[in-house]
């Protein structure tokens, strides 16, 4: 099963982010460090300028019932690594959410190799062929789990402490997983926002 049919549909997961983010055994852990992969930082770069310093690779749509999700697709030997928009990033295409994966031969269509010099596909801590305690320990413990696939929301809001900032935008980062017996085999990464 594939990681995008393991996870719910992006509107229901903003609810569950909601709740999650609400609960008080969250960890102080915002999720910041989880937003970053290859030198980019979700909600700051497009599509475009992802294809800009890795190569053209095609721009792949993706439509379900209510949601459309974009994407750049790049791989290794081992690995496939998609770059990810959808609806609330706009005609821009904004990158809000990537995936790493364990490559086999149905998730590699339309994919270029990822240039050697691109970096390490590590984010926070997190990185492929880790085990649950690993992941649980690099997320914080506040994993919710469903058979081999676990989820963890993270609340990323301005401070209560600068009122000046409560007028931005409330944002979440959650984290989809999973694991084939004890060993991470794919991961995604999105950063949600709430005007």
């Amino acid at each position: 099963m594939t990681l995008a049919r393991a996870q719910c549909k992006r509107c229901v997961a903003v609810l569950v982010a909601l709740a999650f983010a609400a609960s008080p055994a969250l960890s102080s852990q915002d999720g910041h460090e989880f937003i970053r992969l290859l030198g980019f930082e979700l909600n700051t770069v497009t599509l475009d300028d992802v294809q800009h310093r890795l190569g053209a690779a095609p721009i792949v749509e993706e439509s379900a019932t209510r949601d459309h999700e974009s994407g750049l697709c790049y791989a290794t030997a081992a690995t496939v690594v998609r770059f990810l928009s959808a609806e609330p990033g706009g005609d821009v295409r904004e990158l809000l959410g990537f995936s790493i994966a364990d490559k086999t031969s149905e998730n590699v269509k339309n994919c270029l190799p990822l240039p050697a010099a691109a970096g390490s596909l590590q984010t926070g801590g997190l990185h492929l062929g880790m085990t649950r305690s690993a992941f649980s320990a690099a997320v914080g413990d506040n994993e919710h789990w469903e058979g081999d696939v676990a989820r963890r929301f993270f609340p990323v809001s301005p401070s209560s402490n600068a009122p000046e900032l409560s007028s931005l935008p409330k944002t979440s980062v959650a984290i989809v997983a999973r694991f084939a017996g004890d060993r991470l085999v794919e991961f995604k990464v999105w950063k949600l926002r709430s005007d």
